[in-house]
């Protein structure tokens, strides 16, 4: 699926339906405006704006995207500054809401440039295409995005912590499979691009000697899943992957156990968390997740203990899914990247970026920037390997303390 630059554009815009939805909706309404910042006090430096660029809240939602990517970098760079800064600079978070909007998205680029941001850390936006020809028009750097279209995957000035979709689709299966199941089905949401997610659930089963039984399309939203259920589960099923939106996901599971389905089901840690945030800790209970880093529930680890640490110190309330992981460690990337170098700002950025061969922030796997991952030509991804979990007792628990390596 992933060899052909067109299929690959049409997955990636169909998989984040999943993470999108996942981390607290999307839906218009600006929470932090392009211009809302936050600093602290400590080096005296000129300070470096950092951006994050992401959907804010719609009505009644109390966290979106922005501000869930905006608090783990917020949480870092406070921690950098309360350090001395960058060579003496403090950072500077810098917000940008798309507003659900392509034309507000390219006025977040267009402001970000007359800004002087030098780099993006952990944004997450559905319009990547029409911020990011903007910023690589102004060489500046996106690092650790998590992409949600292919405009994401294919920037030359992208470098993300790991393949976002792409580790779901190939990974959920892959975990299945491990997990036992032989006869593994796919539930996916009902979209027409979703229907070329079977390819690269192949690539999860392929080490295993294994092919899906089941492609299963599920409407948004559907009322009655019992139907859904019974497609799934046919012919000998014994492993589900499902990649829906968490509302659906929490009914499909439900009605799952409640038909007596005793196979493994398998998800996404970012909805799974929404459904735990939500109420629905028992009925995902036992459900197997995939991520992209460690589980913020995993206190025992010293890196995840610093990353809450540091993120508490500017909200305490919040979810913590891979979304503020991947933000948090992004302005760590940056702030290694830029320290040494003699001149701070894009364009040297993004130079130097090549030449982070170990970048290792605890939380994901020691990350090579020097080159891609050569399984998936014309792609911008570095990090082949996921992180695999179960839910129990309400919270996302390892299954090892080990990333497991799901491209070749």
């Amino acid at each position: 699926m992933r060899h052909g630059t067109g299929r690959a554009v049409a997955v990636v815009v169909s998989l984040l339906i999943a993470s999108a939805c996942g981390s607290s909706g999307s839906k218009s309404a600006s929470t932090t405006s392009a211009g809302s910042s936050s600093t602290t006090s400590g080096p005296t430096g000129t300070p470096i704006k950092l951006g994050v660029v992401a959907e804010g809240a719609g009505p009644g939602t109390p966290y979106s995207n922005l501000d869930i990517a905006a608090a783990g970098a917020k949480g870092a760079a406070k921690a950098i500054n309360a350090a001395g800064g960058v060579a003496g600079h403090p950072l500077e978070i810098v917000t940008c809401d798309t507003k659900n909007n392509p034309n507000d998205a390219a006025t977040c680029g267009r402001d970000f440039v007359s800004q002087g941001v030098v780099a993006l850390v952990g944004s997450i936006t559905g319009y990547g295409a029409n911020v990011l020809p903007i910023l690589k028009t102004a060489n500046i750097p996106s690092l650790g995005q998590i992409a949600v279209t292919a405009a994401d995957l294919t920037n030359p000035n992208g470098f993300p912590f790991a393949p976002s979709g792409i580790d779901v689709a190939a990974g959920e299966p892959d975990l299945a499979a491990r997990q036992g199941a032989t006869k593994i089905s796919l539930v996916r949401v009902d979209l027409s691009a979703t229907a070329q997610l079977p390819a690269l659930a192949a690539i999860g089963l392929a080490p295993h000697g294994l092919k899906l039984v089941n492609n299963v399309a599920l409407p948004m939203n559907a009322p009655d899943m019992s139907s859904y259920v019974a497609s799934a589960t046919a012919n000998g099923t014994d492993g589900i992957s499902l990649i829906l939106q968490p509302n659906d996901l929490a009914n499909f599971v439900k009605a799952a156990k409640a038909s007596g389905f005793q196979g493994k089901l398998v998800s996404d840690s970012a909805n799974i968390l929404r459904d735990i945030q939500n109420g629905f800790a028992s009925t995902v209970e036992g459900v197997y997740t995939v991520d992209e880093c460690k589980p913020a529930s995993d206190t025992s680890d010293p890196a995840v203990q610093k990353f809450n640490t540091e993120v508490d110190a500017v909200d305490t309330k919040l979810t913590r899914d891979y979304t503020v992981e991947d933000a948090w460690a992004s302005v760590y990337l940056f702030a290694q990247v830029a320290k040494p170098l003699p001149t701070i700002d894009s364009a040297s950025v993004l130079a130097a970026m090549p030449t982070v061969t170990n970048f290792d922030v605890g939380v994901f796997p020691p990350v090579d920037f020097s080159k891609p991952v050569t399984a998936l030509p014309g792609l911008h991804i570095f990090n082949p390997y996921v992180f695999y979990e179960q839910v129990q007792g309400g919270k996302l628990v390892p299954l090892s303390g080990s990333f497991v390596k799901l491209l070749p």
